[in-house]
């Protein structure tokens, strides 16, 4: 014979605690100030590593040109900020323009060819808003050709 099911008690929603300032203290106030250090370091890498322009650009690369295209065109270069994906963009926008697939391979050997002075963006990247070189471009040899 078996025994009768015991009635079951209705879930109920644990409350909030009244003390969450725990879930935003700094690991240093916790405990070990090493632990705040690398964990600020991982917890920026994983932030760079799912922004949307870093997901943008490895996606693209497993398009086929003619997949690309129509992204190309709906996102500009202007778009992608920071500089290094620009220029990674910029080279995706350039072999998709030679009717290339741009897979990872491809993109990089062009990437060796095509310099970052040479991208669209170069020259807004190299000058100061009152159209000067920074001092620390000076010495780069398309700066110094701009200035002629």
């Amino acid at each position: 014979m078996t025994a009768p099911a015991a009635p079951r008690m209705p879930l109920q929603l644990v409350p909030e605690p009244d003390d969450t300032e725990w879930l935003t203290a700094q690991a240093s106030a916790i405990g070990d100030p090493a632990a705040a250090e690398s964990e600020s370091w991982e917890a920026t890498a994983v932030l760079h590593q799912w922004a949307p322009e870093h997901q943008l650009i490895g996606a693209m690369m497993w398009l086929t040109a003619d997949q690309a295209r129509p992204i190309l065109e709906l996102v500009p270069d202007t778009a992608i900020w920071q500089p290094m994906r620009q220029w990674a963009y910029e080279t995706i926008r350039a072999l998709v323009a030679d009717g290339r697939d741009p897979n990872p391979v491809v993109v990089l050997a062009a990437a060796r060819q095509r310099s970052w002075s040479q991208s669209a963006g170069a020259d807004q990247r190299r000058r100061n808003p009152d159209g000067q070189v920074p001092p620390g471009l000076s010495h780069c040899p398309s700066a110094q050709q701009d200035r002629l």
